[in-house]
């Protein structure tokens, strides 16, 4: 009878090895959905006698035309989840509120409605490229999905969406804005059919008085590194404006 002995260290690397091969099996699944917005509007509506009493102000950057979920969840386990909403290359998000008002983030598909079987899902919200006025947490950072059975009063409708309540004078911009959730392994729902999702920022202000706010929330370019100067530059240009009062007065 042959009996074969293996090296302890041989069977411990073995293990290993086998471990990094399971690894990829068992990795949580990852889904990013990025939509680019480039289309701005905005809007004022007036007070309408008897029935609205205050002044609304919108702005918008947009598209209709962001890449579908079309993901049957039914065949995956934990899945991370993520909607990007991002601005064209070379270009950033820029928001400057006049007035307090309301700051909203969404990637949606299907109607607003939210009904029974629905899943809603508490989304982490995070930027890049933030700059600016700090701002508070989110009133609003949930994602939704609905499908079968309940298709026939939303059919595969999902809603990724952030909301913030803004000061007026607040002033930041980012380059793009993620919404990540984890969908649950139990979660059997097929949106692989479904209508094509529009994905927006947009804000909202109501005041007592008339007023143009026009594009409060719109895209520019990111600035160029050499388009501002850098400390040591003030440094030169101040030592250099000293010289040149000190040439003058000598002169004089």
């Amino acid at each position: 009878m042959n009996i074969c002995y293996l090296n302890p260290r041989l069977a411990q690397a073995g293990k290993w090895l086998l471990a990094l091969l399971l690894l990829p099996t068992l990795a949580q699944a990852s889904i990013v959905r990025e939509a680019i917005l480039d289309t701005e509007t905005n809007a004022y509506a007036p007070p309408i006698p008897d029935l609205i009493d205050y002044h609304s102000h919108f702005a918008t950057v947009a598209t209709d035309a962001a890449p579908k979920l079309a993901t049957d969840f039914s065949t995956l386990g934990e899945t991370e989840l993520t909607f990007t909403l991002s601005a064209p290359l070379g270009m950033r998000f820029h928001v400057s509120f006049p007035d307090a008002g309301s700051f909203s983030a969404r990637y949606r598909a299907g109607n607003s409605f939210t009904v029974p079987g629905s899943a809603s899902l508490t989304a982490t919200i995070s930027f890049a490229g933030f700059g600016g006025d700090a701002i508070a947490a989110p009133l609003t950072n949930q994602v939704d999905l609905t499908g079968p059975p309940f298709s026939v009063f939303s059919p595969d409708r999902y809603d990724g969406v952030a909301q913030w309540s803004l000061a007026a004078g607040t002033d930041f911009w980012f380059e793009s804005l993620n919404i990540t959730t984890l969908v649950p392994a139990g979660y059997a729902t097929d949106l692989t059919v479904g209508p094509t999702p529009s994905a927006q920022l947009s804000g909202s202000i109501q005041t007592d008085y008339a007023a143009d706010f026009g594009q409060f929330i719109f895209l520019e370019a990111i600035p160029s590194a050499n388009s501002v100067p850098l400390p040591a530059s003030w440094l030169l240009i101040g030592l250099g404006g000293l010289l040149l009062l000190r040439s003058r007065r000598h002169v004089g």
